[in-house]
């Protein structure tokens, strides 16, 4: 189908530019032709009108050929360079993606805790300066909703990676790394009280898996928070907000909710004001 447009494109462009050279001649002879004198005897007008079909045949002559030139090169370029630009727009749309970010004070978290309206799931190691800046939106919004489920996911005290990770986060020993982590269940632990004030719930989990990046849902929305792989300090990292699109069968967003309820499903132990303290042992 698209080949015969671009077929039926061509006869016409040939076409054309047939018609504007066979007009062109016939302008360019009558131009040159002695018929006019058969017409008047008065040589002024013969020779105006002469100089009117000679530059009549010289515009369509040349027409023909901008025409070829322009039809079939630069607007054939022009169009190419469109459907690339419109063809990674479908990309984009398809794999669900609604914006990128570069810095990390950039992402619109005030907006997303605003307009969640019942989930939110949040996988990071353990998150203690996410967990500051975000302090308010969260306590906000556990006082202000009901039947909000949030569900933490953390990297486990017991983890193999432990021995290795604690000097990319830029601690000094493994203690200091479990300092940190035990700070963030407490964190946690506290919102929860909160929570269950107004009738929501805050599930913890602990996992050994790979932290190679931070997940974090809102309903139909998950950022996608990428990882160093080296111990330098920066707020510079890559960021991805997609959303779900029920009109695609994988995207972003299905890909990231899969692995967050596989983690869950196969890989996280529950953690509870009773036995948290096992973890760290």
């Amino acid at each position: 189908m698209k080949n015969k447009k671009h077929n039926d494109y061509i006869s016409k462009l040939i076409i054309c530019s047939l018609l504007f050279f066979i007009f062109s001649i016939i302008c360019f002879y009558l131009g040159c032709s002695t018929q006019l004198s058969q017409v008047t005897d008065d040589q002024n007008i013969i020779i105006t009108w002469k100089n009117i079909f000679c530059s009549i045949g010289s515009v369509l002559i040349v027409s023909g050929i901008y025409n070829v030139i322009y039809e079939y090169s630069i607007r054939n370029s022009m169009f190419n360079a469109i459907r690339k630009e419109l063809g990674i727009k479908e990309f984009i749309v398809s794999a669900g993606v609604d914006s990128i970010w570069l810095q990390l004070n950039k992402i619109p978290y005030e907006s997303l805790f605003q307009n969640v309206k019942s989930e939110i799931d949040i996988v990071h190691s353990y998150g203690n300066s996410w967990n500051d800046a975000n302090y308010d939106y969260i306590n906000d919004l556990l006082r202000r909703k009901t039947n909000m489920t949030i569900r933490v996911i953390l990297l486990s005290p017991k983890s193999k990676l432990i021995s290795g990770l604690y000097g990319l986060y830029r601690k000094n020993t493994e203690d200091e790394l479990f300092s940190s982590m035990l700070q963030s269940i407490r964190f946690w632990m506290e919102l929860s009280d909160i929570a269950e004030k107004n009738g929501n719930v805050i599930k913890m989990y602990y996992h050994t898996q790979n932290p190679t990046h931070s997940l974090y849902r809102f309903d139909d929305t998950i950022v996608n928070v990428s990882n160093l792989i080296t111990k330098t300090r920066t707020s510079k990292l890559p960021t991805i907000i997609c959303k779900k699109n029920e009109k695609y069968t994988e995207t972003l967003y299905s890909n990231y909710y899969t692995e967050i309820e596989d983690i869950i499903k196969n890989y996280t132990e529950e953690v509870t004001k009773e036995n948290y303290k096992n973890f760290f042992v």
